[in-house]
């Protein structure tokens, strides 16, 4: 049901995306001239908006969002609706993503790492338990390379 329901949603911001243009250069060109750009990532009733911009951007498009969904009868729950930098992560669909540094060589990737699940448990167990994890920090694994985009999903 959450699909038919938020298929406004998902056409909301395709049009948005295609009025930024086709191509990256043309998106880039928005981001030179201080707008945001930005693109929506939906599972069901998760979703994600990924935003090249400042937090005041990822902002306004909460409150877009609202006036997008509000004539369904819905709105965003305040506890899960959050700004937060991609170099902080997020938890999205059980996994973690998050950006960081590649030591070989300074590189920034988007890492995927254990599922939240894992996090979770670890934090069960006693503090300084040998069990938690078998003593190591969750592995992450790149996904893919991102320019350096400030990016608020």
């Amino acid at each position: 049901m959450a699909n038919v329901a938020l298929s406004v949603l998902d056409q909301h911001y395709a049009r948005a995306w295609e009025a930024m243009g086709q191509k990256w250069h043309q998106r880039d060109a928005i981001r030179r001239r201080g707008r945001a750009t930005y693109r929506l990532i939906r599972y069901a009733d998760d979703f994600v908006i990924c935003v090249s911009g400042e937090r005041r951007h990822a902002e306004q498009l909460i409150a877009e969002t609202e006036q997008v969904i509000a004539p369904l009868g819905l709105s965003l729950s305040k506890e899960k609706t959050r700004v937060v930098h991609i170099d902080e992560g997020i938890d999205f669909l059980g996994w973690r993503i998050k950006r960081q540094r590649r030591g070989s060589d300074g590189r920034w990737f988007v890492y995927t790492g254990c599922p939240s699940r894992c996090s979770r448990w670890d934090a069960t167990l006693p503090s300084g338990s040998e069990a938690a994890n078998n003593g190591r920090a969750p592995r992450l694994r790149a996904r893919s390379r991102t320019s350096s985009p400030t990016w608020y999903p």
